[in-house]
């Protein structure tokens, strides 16, 4: 499912925003889970690509395809903290304090070499809760994220 042109800019309404992530988190939920195409950074920068039409996580697609490629790829970037902060504001992406829905996050997880590999992991605010992609599915928290960046507002 694409969604293209006339968003980001700020030129959406929290509306259709709302319609368009639950779409989005539908369609996401529907491929299964595969290190390099449907992880968790998959998960939040394919949600990035379909809002905005900017892609941060270009740079890293088709460049691992298992939790110990992701992780040296992560650990070459200077941690996933690094990577995420230098892709987001080479896309034009600001941090934010103050996150909004379809904004996105990194969350501490623990480091399980199987599954979150750089202790870290990306996820997209819906309301209250932090929505990010595992084994499993969808997996909701609520947390104060270690950085926050504004997706469909936040645009230069």
């Amino acid at each position: 499912m694409t969604f293209a042109a006339g968003r980001g800019a700020g030129g959406i309404g929290l509306g259709f925003m709302m319609m368009f992530l639950s779409d989005y988190l539908d369609a996401a939920m529907a491929r299964p889970w595969a290190w390099g195409s449907t992880d968790c950074c998959h998960f939040a920068g394919d949600w990035i690509r379909e809002a905005t039409g900017r892609d941060p996580l270009a740079p890293y697609r088709g460049r691992y395809d298992s939790a110990a490629g992701a992780a040296r790829l992560v650990a070459r970037r200077g941690g996933l903290l690094t990577m995420v902060d230098v892709e987001m504001a080479r896309c034009g992406f600001e941090r934010t304090s103050a996150p909004e829905h379809g904004d996105i996050s990194i969350l501490p997880m623990p480091a399980v070499p199987e599954h979150f590999a750089a202790g870290a992991s990306l996820f997209i605010a819906d309301g209250p809760w932090w929505l990010g992609r595992d084994f499993n599915g969808l997996t909701g928290l609520k947390m104060q994220p270690q950085a926050a960046w504004r997706v469909l507002g936040g645009l230069r």
